[in-house]
């Protein structure tokens, strides 16, 4: 059974290098973004210090 999901997924799916790194830089920003976020809304001032500074 697996073996035929696997081939309706590899011939419904067009991967290449391009979409696996777009794919990356998507998930690094996202997580850049959200530690940004956390860090600006945090209510110690030592940590929005590190920003600032």
């Amino acid at each position: 059974m697996s073996s035929i999901l696997n081939n309706m997924v590899k011939n419904g799916t067009d991967i290449n290098d391009e979409v696996i790194i777009n794919n990356m830089l998507a998930g690094g920003k996202g997580a850049a973004d959200a530690y940004l976020n956390a860090t600006l809304t945090c209510a110690t001032p030592e940590l929005r210090a590190n920003v600032w500074s």
